[in-house]
């Protein structure tokens, strides 16, 4: 699929040339994605951009990996449970969820809506838990979810869906429509590109981060399938989208906490590399899986 060919181009352009992924993740983050996302949101009705069951299921399945974290790793230190839970449901729905929704359902709403519950309703309430266990921490970590919550990711989303609310038109030139398009194939060439593998072989023989990635990569999914179609009966997208995203790996920004409060950094990045990479095979899962019960 198309997908596939975008990420394995990008991991080969970076394994050949050794160019540096910065520079095209700060394209992506601070233009691409935002204009990509402003675009979409403006010429959306607003009730089909604030879907409040879909809200509801995305947090309750994280709810649920939280219980699940809680089981497996029960035995470890209240900080850590924090950072292991959003390890294993903190979903990169930013650089993977909207291009990856784009792809298969043609339609990334739903990823622009996860990406602000996450940001709002979950990492704010993590940070909060954060600080109180490590008070010495409280200026990074608040700066931290500061400037989250106002970079352009976040920030467009918001805007955008305040002028869609008020109903005030916003001129579109022909090129937000190009970068639009062009915009989920970039997003998924610099996730090829920022797959580091050399330490891979040292990771996989480390049970807990396998732990977390099967939280993340096979239980969520299966959480998600269940509270989507048989909890509440979510109408076909967007029952789709919450197992789409469900699979994706693990976001950057839990690695960026985890660094700042100095709990669990070196398993959160494993997480991050494993997840990314699993990810590759429960997507292809869930694809074989649609096309045979959904």
């Amino acid at each position: 699929m198309a997908f596939i060919f975008f990420i394995s181009l990008g991991f080969f352009i970076r394994k050949i040339t050794g160019i540096n992924s910065s520079l095209l993740k700060n394209l992506l983050f601070y233009f691409l994605l935002p204009i990509m996302i402003f675009y979409q949101l403006v010429s959306c009705p607003i009730k089909s951009i604030i879907n409040y069951r879909f809200s509801f299921a995305y947090l309750l399945c994280f709810f649920l990996i939280f219980l699940a974290s809680f089981f497996t790793f029960h035995k470890k230190k209240v900080g850590t449970l924090i950072v292991y839970t959003l390890n294993s449901g903190y979903v990169n729905s930013a650089f993977i969820g909207i291009p990856l929704l784009f792809f298969i359902l043609n339609d990334s709403i739903a990823a622009i809506l996860a990406n602000l519950i996450q940001v709002i309703l979950i990492m704010l309430p993590c940070i909060i838990l954060l600080e109180s266990i490590h008070e010495n921490k409280k200026a990074s970590l608040l700066k931290i979810l500061l400037k989250t919550i106002i970079s352009p990711i976040i920030f467009i989303p918001l805007l955008a869906i305040f002028l869609n609310f008020c109903q005030i038109t916003f001129p579109q030139p022909y090129i937000f429509k190009l970068i639009a398009q062009a915009t989920p194939y970039i997003s998924l060439m610099y996730f090829g590109m920022s797959l580091e593998l050399n330490s891979l072989k040292s990771i996989i023989r480390n049970p807990e981060v396998w732990k977390s990635v099967l939280l993340k990569n096979l239980i969520h999914p299966i959480f998600a399938y269940f509270v989507g179609n048989f909890l509440l009966s979510l109408p076909d997208y967007w029952l789709k989208s919450l197992i789409i995203l469900s699979c994706c790996p693990t976001a950057q920004i839990v690695y960026l906490v985890s660094s700042k409060v100095k709990v669990s950094e070196t398993h959160t990045k494993n997480v991050i590399l494993l997840s990314s990479v699993v990810f590759l095979i429960t997507l292809g899962l869930y694809i074989v899986i649609n096309r045979l019960i959904l």
